[in-house]
C-alpha cells in the first residue's frame, strides 16, 4: 500500500521512477532454502501494476547488515560477494539504461527543492 502511494506521489510529481526492488525479499537459511517472510512476488505484481520496471531482489542478509552498520557498502568491502553482484545488476539496469531519466529526474528534483547536487 505505501509502495503504490509513493508511485502516486512521485508520477504526480513528475519524477519519473527507475524500477522497483524488492528489499529484504527472502533469506537463505543454513538448509540452503530460500523463505520469503514477507510474501513472494508484490513488488513484481506492483511494478507490473504501475507499469514501472521490476529491478531485482535484495535478500535479508547478516555480511550485508552488518556492512551497512559500518557505513562500509559491502560493494566495496566484498565485490565478488553474491548480494554484492545482486547491486551490480540493479545499478547496470538503472545506469545503462535509464541514463536520460536519471537527468530529468535531477532538473525536476531542483526545481521542487533547493538543492545542491554534487555529481562526481
Amino acid at each position: 500500500m505505501d509502495v503504490q502511494r509513493g508511485i502516486q506521489m512521485f508520477d504526480k510529481t513528475k519524477i519519473k521512477i527507475l524500477g522497483l526492488v524488492d528489499n529484504m525479499s527472502f533469506f537463505e537459511g543454513s538448509d540452503g532454502k530460500k523463505y520469503n517472510i514477507f510474501g513472494e512476488g508484490g513488488v513484481e505484481r506492483t511494478a507490473k501494476e504501475f507499469n514501472k520496471k521490476f529491478l531485482g531482489k535484495i535478500p535479508i542478509n547478516t555480511q550485508l547488515r552488518e556492512s551497512a552498520d559500518l557505513g562500509l557498502p559491502l560493494t566495496f568491502k566484498e565485490p565478488d560477494h553474491e548480494i554484492s553482484k545482486i547491486f551490480y545488476e540493479i545499478a547496470k539496469k538503472i545506469l545503462f539504461k535509464e541514463k536520460n531519466v536519471i537527468q530529468e529526474n535531477i532538473v525536476v528534483a531542483k526545481k521542487l527543492v533547493n538543492l545542491k547536487i554534487w555529481m562526481f
